[in-house]
């Protein structure tokens, strides 16, 4: 005895009671075959728990989302903010800098070559000064209100201004030649660099990309 009818269609044998009465009995096919009145029942019955399930169904995927969609908020990856510094580049970056050219040769030679040119520089300076006290120096009183010129530098007048002459070309060859080594260095150290940054990017895990937008990466 039940009043679960939409199992009817899985019993073996159907009695259909009205009032104490048996009505009729026979299994669910012979009985739909008789159109009794309690198949309409069936059917409504069918219906509303087709009805119900779907109801159900649907409320638990609603849950589930709100579920997922809470979880998702909760867990969702923030994005990082960029740090910035301000000042002066520090001593060890610029080191490190160059460090990233893996060509210690040229690093020496780069080195040497600006401590050269310095010396060069600062030596023309001081000659052309001494040259300046020399022209001065070589104008005597003669007494009478006139002055005579007579040369008392260590070296003749044509030595010095081979030697400025001199200084003042290898200012400009050494000026030319630091500027090609050094472009090479920083050129070196700027490729490294960016293979390196390349090769980290591709083994980076999806958070990284998660917290960071892509313009940045690409600018950066």
């Amino acid at each position: 005895m039940t009043h679960q009818l939409q199992y009817l269609q899985f019993a073996d044998q159907i009695i259909v009671m009205n009032n104490g009465n048996i009505e009729q009995k026979g299994t669910f096919d012979e009985l739909q075959a008789l159109g009794l009145d309690f198949m309409k029942l069936v059917k409504a019955t069918d219906t509303k728990s087709k009805e119900a399930e779907s109801r159900q169904i649907d409320i638990e995927r609603q849950i589930s989302m709100k579920a997922e969609t809470r979880d998702d908020n909760d867990n969702s990856p923030v994005e990082m903010q960029e740090a910035m510094a301000k000042g002066r580049v520090s001593g060890g970056m610029l080191l490190a800098y160059f460090k990233a050219s893996k060509k210690p040769a040229m690093i020496a030679l780069m080195m040497l070559i600006f401590l050269v040119l310095q010396i060069v520089s600062s030596g023309s300076d001081y000659f052309i000064a001494f040259w300046v006290n020399v022209e001065s120096s070589s104008w005597l009183d003669t007494g009478n209100s006139t002055q005579v010129f007579q040369w008392e530098g260590p070296l003749s007048r044509d030595s010095m201004i081979y030697i400025y002459s001199a200084m003042i070309v290898a200012l400009i060859l050494l000026w030319q030649f630091q500027s090609i080594v050094y472009y090479t260095v920083c050129m070196w150290s700027s490729v490294n660099l960016h293979s390196n940054m390349f090769r980290s990017i591709l083994r980076a895990t999806m958070y990284f990309y998660s917290t960071n937008p892509a313009g940045r990466i690409l600018n950066r």
